[in-house]
């Protein structure tokens, strides 16, 4: 086998192992219930949207937010 011919196929078997990976991902994914009770995605995303720039400028703004999402992955 040429060196060529193995690369391709070495090639073939890592995109094959890692879309393999991914769309066992995305199934389990699928499989999770959502979370019930909780809009912490949303909740998230306007704390961080509302305060972008006073997340850099400010720490106490930062915990706030890391506090946030550590809540929401309980």
């Amino acid at each position: 086998m040429s060196d060529d011919a193995r690369s391709l196929l070495l090639g073939f078997v890592f995109t094959g192992v890692v879309l393999a990976f991914a769309v066992m991902a995305m199934i389990w994914t699928a499989s999770r219930p959502p979370l019930k009770g909780k809009d912490c995605s949303g909740r998230i995303a306007n704390v961080e949207h509302a305060s972008f720039v006073a997340f850099f400028q400010d720490p106490a703004d930062q915990g706030a937010l890391l506090r946030s999402i550590e809540d929401c992955a309980k």
